[in-house]
Formats: C-alpha cells, sequence, structure tokens
C-alpha cells in the first residue's frame, strides 16, 4: 500500500508513464524451497482505491480486494489490453466469488 505520489514514482520508473494509477504488478517468478512458484509484488494506491471506492458507492476495503483481484491476475499472466476480454470476465466472476 502507498499513495499516489509514490505510485505515480513507480508508474513513471517502471512503465514510462508519469501518472498515478490504481495497482502496479510486478511478476517475479521465483521458485521457492517448497516447490511453489513466487507470483509478485503489488503496490495499491490507498488515495485512488478511496476515491474510487467513493465513486463507485462501496466501501474501500471493497476497492482494496477488487484492485488485488486484478492485480493478481496480472501476476498470472492476463492482460486486459491485450485479450479479448476474458481477464475482464474471468476478473467479474473472481469479483463475484470474493464478495461472497
Amino acid at each position: 500500500m502507498t499513495d499516489d505520489r509514490r505510485i505515480q514514482e513507480l508508474n513513471r520508473q517502471y512503465r514510462h508513464i508519469d501518472d498515478s494509477t490504481d495497482v502496479l504488478s510486478f511478476p517475479d517468478g521465483t521458485e521457492l524451497p517448497d516447490g511453489g512458484v513466487l507470483l509478485g509484488q503489488l503496490v495499491i494506491s490507498r488515495d485512488t482505491a478511496r476515491v474510487q471506492a467513493e465513486q463507485a458507492g462501496h466501501s474501500e476495503i471493497r476497492e482494496l480486494r477488487e484492485l488485488t483481484v486484478h492485480g493478481v491476475l496480472h501476476l498470472l499472466g492476463y492482460d486486459h489490453s491485450e485479450d479479448q476480454g476474458e481477464m475482464d470476465q474471468l476478473e467479474l466472476k473472481l469479483r463475484r466469488d470474493v464478495a461472497g
């Protein structure tokens, strides 16, 4: 978790986009001693999450859950900017599942 200022710095440094964003995903892929794989790291802007939650009319916790789902899908290799809607469909299903 961070603020808009820091996530903008990271976005500029790693994606060459000089703007804040809601979530950044940093894939890793390191094999762990138990045979698992470290997917990577997520960085979420709490400032942006708070604003988006208010705009959507739901809680900040719900927004943070949704951003986490979105970021994890990116860590798993999904890319909504290049697929034919697969990531969006899966994300909507997972959001419903997480909301329980």
